[in-house]
């Protein structure tokens, strides 16, 4: 098999619009023979049929709010394949999951980058994100909701509805009612009280929805709680010393404001607004439009898309410019929440405005100045890398990411001999001591420890300059590793040869002999710890295990495993009964 990865980089779309129209529609793209494709998809036969592709299956990687983000693709080279729904919605599963993860390390990377800013928040709000399979198992429950619920999230795996238990007396009756209309509307939204285990009573703003397959069949729910206490507690506090706080904000340097809802007139707009726009604080007050007029031309699509967020979620943050009567352009960070009545309608919008200009110079300076390294270092298909002769790393490219799965950061200072194989530890060191004493090292291989704890083999091509190591790498696993497939497959193929060799014309009386030989000799070639077989009887009720051949260290089973009722695995049994293979690659997923 020959990788495409170097090859399929930075691909132009366009030049397959079949394939592209039907990515964009959000579609997935199942092709049992690529040679039967039609005319209209001539590009796309050609680049397939240039990759060797006999049949593929294309599915589109969308975000949580359906945006597509890319697609994962699983190809068919040796011969042609026909793909069940079964197998193709699983594979829509585990690329909802990879896609869902893809999204969750990019909204992790920007709460990273504001961690700073909005320290504060954050800390205090801390929301309990839970996801449920459609059978109300728990899947997963953020740790926030042991600091807000004060129970442990493993009661909630144990058992998903007790966190209903909770729930305040007055409120559990409109719960039950909620949640009874939700399984048929599949979204719900409300507030309610818990008593946490010290007796302290909690708000709590629980949103969720039911995520269906394309049959619009339910296959999870999700769902989030916000800790609205002390938003509750603040409101009532504004309530009570208006006065106070308008003293407090007049030494601000943020702009605190208020507006009416829907109607958008300034309600309240505090004094640091006439430093920060250069207007009279007159010319805000009751005026719906003011604010606009302010906004620049280039950024008045993204103030309405803020204005669309707040609407369906209650809350929106957004930076954009605004032109001062003197003409100077400033960068601003606006926040906005709604203010809600008791039936929790919308009727006030209060918002935050910070002064962004110097940290947006400051971004645009830095960019200006990395530039031209950044072109260099991350266009490179190799992993690059500047080390010191004390082996330490101190400039590496993005490559080394994709590669090995570390953070640029988590590398930069870190001796390069932490991450080689024990084995090759020695050869490493020889080979840095050749550049230490002005020589070349060329085609140098070791092995790398990767993120996820694998080794890959990696080759080298590196100089000394002064008291710095300039060095190329390159992944060359996929070769080393093929020469390893081809060996298992032609093993793989001799074992099925001498199975079904010695299966023909056998004596009754061998059989069991045969099956636990051939058990042992596919534990062996496959490299698992236990092989068995298991036999139903006559309803399928129940199943005992009949052969079994475990590996050395292993302990056997069979004596444990007999008349064991199919009613303790129905999920199981559901499979067996449709004739369906089973292959679960990691029990904790």
């Amino acid at each position: 098999m020959t990788n495409q990865k170097d090859r399929l980089q930075n691909i132009t779309v366009d030049a397959m619009p079949w394939w592209r129209d039907r990515i964009l529609e959000c579609r997935p793209i199942v092709i049992p023979d690529v040679g039967v494709l039609p005319s209209a998809a001539a590009a796309e036969r050609a680049e397939f049929e240039l990759q060797g592709i006999k049949s593929m299956i294309c599915l589109p990687m969308l975000t949580a709010h359906g945006h597509l983000q890319g697609f994962m693709g699983f190809d068919a080279v040796r011969d042609l394949c026909s793909w069940t729904e079964d197998q193709v919605m699983l594979l829509q599963l585990i690329t909802e999951i990879i896609s869902t993860a893809m999204e969750r390390r990019k909204i992790q990377d920007l709460l990273h980058e504001n961690a700073e800013k909005f320290q504060q928040i954050t800390e205090n709000i801390g929301d309990v994100v839970w996801l449920s399979s459609s059978d109300q198992k728990i899947l997963y429950v953020s740790p926030s909701y042991e600091r807000i619920w004060g129970k442990s999230c493993q009661s909630l795996y144990e058992n998903p509805l007790s966190f209903l238990d909770s729930i305040h007396s007055e409120d559990r009756e409109f719960v039950n009612s909620e949640l009874q209309a939700y399984y048929s509307s599949g979204h719900f939204e409300m507030e309610y009280r818990i008593l946490r285990p010290d007796n302290s009573v909690r708000w709590i703003h629980a949103r969720s929805y039911s995520i269906k397959d394309a049959n619009g069949k339910i296959i999870r729910h999700a769902g989030v709680a916000t800790d609205v206490t002390s938003f509750r507690r603040s409101q009532a506090a504004l309530q009570q010393s208006e006065s106070r706080i308008v003293s407090v904000l007049s030494n601000m340097n943020d702009v605190i404001w208020s507006a009416s809802w829907p109607e958008f007139k300034m309600l309240f707009i505090s004094p640091s607004a006439e430093r920060l726009f250069g207007r009279s604080i007159r010319d805000f007050l009751g005026n719906s439009y003011f604010w606009d007029a302010m906004i620049h031309l280039e950024d008045i699509d993204v103030v309405h898309k803020a204005r669309e967020q707040l609407k369906l979620t209650g809350i929106s943050e957004s930076d954009y410019r605004i032109i001062r009567p003197d003409g100077q352009m400033l960068w601003i960070h606006d926040t906005c929440r709604f203010v809600y009545d008791e039936a929790y309608n919308p009727i006030r919008v209060d918002g935050n405005v910070s002064d962004i200009t110097a940290r947006k110079l400051a971004e645009e300076a830095l960019k200006l100045r990395t530039a031209e390294l950044e072109r260099y270092f991350s266009t490179s298909l190799d992993m690059l890398c500047i080390a010191d002769l004390d082996g330490k790393f101190r400039r590496l490219n993005p490559e080394w990411k994709r590669s090995l799965g570390y953070d640029i950061d988590e590398l930069k200072g870190r001796a390069f001999i932490d991450f080689v194989h024990p084995d090759d530890v020695a050869a490493t060191i020889k080979a840095t001591s050749a550049l230490a004493e002005g020589r070349e090292v060329l085609g140098f291989v070791n092995r790398y420890r990767c993120a996820d704890g694998s080794y890959r083999f990696i080759e080298w091509r590196s100089t000394a300059v002064e008291n710095l190591i300039y060095a190329v790498a390159r992944d060359i696993t996929t070769a080393k590793n093929l020469e390893i497939q081809l060996s298992r497959h032609d093993a793989v193929e001799t074992l099925m040869a001498r199975i079904s060799t010695m299966f023909i014309n056998i004596k009754p009386d061998e059989i069991d002999n045969c099956i636990q030989f051939a058990l042992g000799e596919i534990g062996r070639v496959l490299e698992v710890d236990r092989t068995y077989v298991f036999s139903f009887n006559d309803d399928l009720s129940f199943s005992s295990n009949t052969h079994e051949w475990c590996s050395d260290g292993i302990e056997p089973q069979i004596d444990k495993l007999q008349n064991v009722p199919s009613a303790m695995l129905p999920w199981w049994m559901n499979h067996i009964r449709q004739l369906r293979p089973i292959i679960v690659n990691d029990l904790n997923i």
